[in-house]
């Protein structure tokens, strides 16, 4: 009829042509899975199914090739309605013979091409899977195998790299695990939220325990470390909110092998591994830290205790002490140094140099203390502050290291006082002096006055009660006036060794007086003079208590005349 009425087609696992005899020019790899009978045979089932193919009705025979997948399909054309029965089936059993004898060649076939590089291949996926990714997965016959084979070989290789990496990270994680100097645990943490047992430790953690990894791991932590969950309320209780957090640190104590209690720092971080919550414990010994603490609080102390004693005596000092910083201000003083600027302590500490003083010697104290920072030698001067007193200053340069100038201690003295001690004493040696010199001149004066006394007296004693002897006798109360003044010139400037005797205070008020007369009335000085009339005489040297007298009227004299300079 001009057409084949009989096909052969052999597909593989995935209904593609390996090759077929019957269907015209159906190339090899094209796909037949659209074929009823080829479905079928994909989906495991054998047997004779009707089907189309290029506008004609065929009856498709598909059959399974035992160990391979693959298919066979035997195909006759139901358009030649014309033959009979008997060739039909004829037909259909030659083809199904052909169909078994096909899979017999094709199974002895695929057994030694196909199967045996298939149990080859699996041989090597075999070694590979078992951890031999050296092993050699050579060449394959069939371009399917030699492909999955590439991508085994390749697939190997990243294995191989990915376990060396591994290893290499496992070796430096070990070599890290044990390397510190503190021993390390890792506990798993139970249902009651407290660490159970070891799972690892290090080496240092094998030394503290004195026991090896494996006598370690499965031991409990409570075991190691009873202090930590003592007592067991309060251990639950730093444990939940530890987990909370995600670390905990405590101190306690751990016996060591030789019997030695140390105590030891822990720190507790809480991790998950593989689902399961995990303790990371990290073990510190800490007794040299806390000798180490220990004596930093001893010295702490001695060091306040010093300090407070250096302050007591810098406090004790007479002079004023302050220190200044590189900006000139002052960082430290004491007592001394406040009461003579006459601000609270407060309000010294940061004040510049030149702010101490008001408004009294402000250039002098600022130059002074900036000079010494600038040339680095020390520095003297000397200022008047408001209320009148005199400050000597001093300030001397501490360096640092370098050279450079760090500080700047500043010494103030109070000179006031021993400066109006020396005016006092020359102002003494120059009353002495005129007392020399009054003496000296008494004893000049001394006789003509008494002979002008005694020719007075004569004319007095001449003229009686004439009104004539007015005049001598007002010569006689003169020059008895004159004599009572040497006589107290010479008294006072006599030197002599006096012992105590009773001394009348109105006499040695009148002398002191007599003396300072003439000065104090030519100052413009009053002075009024009030003593009871039954003062009791005193015990003392009358010369030195004159002396007094003289010394406080001399003092009061200038005192006043610095005060009203115009009067």
């Amino acid at each position: 009829r001009g057409r084949e009425t009989l096909s052969l087609a052999l597909l593989d696992r995935s209904g593609q042509v390996i090759t077929q005899s019957g269907f015209g020019t159906l190339a090899r790899g094209a796909s037949l899975r659209h074929l009823e009978p080829v479905r079928r045979g994909l989906a495991g089932e054998s047997g004779s199914y009707p089907y189309t193919w290029q506008g004609g009705r065929w009856l498709g025979s598909v059959t399974r090739i035992p160990g391979s997948g693959w298919m066979i399909l035997l195909s006759h054309d139901l358009a030649d309605a014309g033959a009979t029965s008997w060739q039909l089936r004829f037909s259909v059993a030659g083809a199904l013979l052909v169909a078994v004898w096909l899979a017999v060649a094709v199974a002895v076939t695929l057994s030694q091409r196909l199967v045996r590089p298939l149990q080859e291949f699996s041989q090597n996926l075999s070694q590979i899977a078992a951890g031999d990714y050296q092993g050699r997965l050579g060449g394959q016959p069939y371009a399917e195998l030699e492909e999955l084979a590439a991508s085994v070989r390749g697939m190997a290789g990243e294995i191989q790299l990915r376990e060396d990496d591994l290893r290499r990270s496992r070796e430096y994680f070990e070599e890290l695990f044990n390397s510190g100097r503190d021993a390390i645990l890792v506990a798993d943490v139970g249902a009651d939220g407290m660490p159970g047992e070891v799972t690892e430790a290090n080496e240092i953690a094998c030394l503290v325990f004195g026991a090896d990894r494996e006598s370690l791991v499965g031991r409990s932590l409570r075991e190691l470390c009873p202090g930590l969950f003592q007592p067991d309320e309060q251990a639950v209780e730093r444990f939940r909110h530890g987990r909370q957090d995600g670390y905990l640190t405590l101190e306690g104590t751990l016996t060591m092998p030789s019997g030695n209690k140390v105590p030891f720092e822990f720190d507790i971080s809480f991790h998950q591994r593989d689902a399961r919550d995990i303790a990371f414990v990290v073990a510190r010994d800490i007794g040299d830290r806390r000798m180490a603490e220990e004596a930093l609080r001893r010295s702490e102390r001695e060091h306040r205790l010093m300090s407070r004693q250096f302050q007591a005596l810098f406090n004790a000092i007479p002079d004023g002490l302050l220190i200044y910083g590189r900006d000139c201000r002052v960082t430290w003083a004491n007592q001394a140094a406040v009461t003579m600027v006459s601000n609270p302590a407060t309000d010294l500490l940061g004040k510049g140099c030149a702010e101490l003083f008001d408004d009294a010697g402000q250039s002098t104290t600022s130059c002074l203390v900036r000079e010494v920072f600038e040339n680095g030698r020390p520095g003297q001067a000397e200022i008047e502050t408001p209320q009148g007193r005199i400050i000597e200053m001093r300030a001397i340069p501490i360096s640092a290291d370098d050279g450079q100038v760090e500080r700047v201690i500043q010494f103030l003295r109070d000179v006031t006082d021993q400066q109006r001690e020396q005016r006092d004493r020359l102002r003494t040696g120059q009353l002495a002096a005129i007392g020399e010199l009054a003496a000296g001149v008494a004893h000049e004066i001394n006789n003509p006055i008494n002979g002008i006394i005694n020719y007075a007296q004569i004319l007095v004693n001449q003229y009686g009660e004439d009104p004539k002897g007015d005049i001598p006798r007002r010569i006689l109360k003169e020059g008895d006036r004159i004599a009572s003044i040497v006589s107290s010139l010479l008294n006072f400037a006599r030197k002599r060794s006096e012992s105590f005797r009773p001394v009348a205070w109105s006499e040695v008020v009148a002398d002191a007086l007599t003396l300072m007369h003439s000065q104090l009335q030519k100052d413009g000085i009053q002075v009024a003079v009030e003593l009871p009339d039954d003062l009791p005489p005193v015990a003392a040297r009358r010369q030195q208590l004159e002396q007094v007298l003289i010394n406080l009227l001399s003092n009061a004299r200038h005192a006043l005349n610095d005060k009203y300079p115009q009067a």
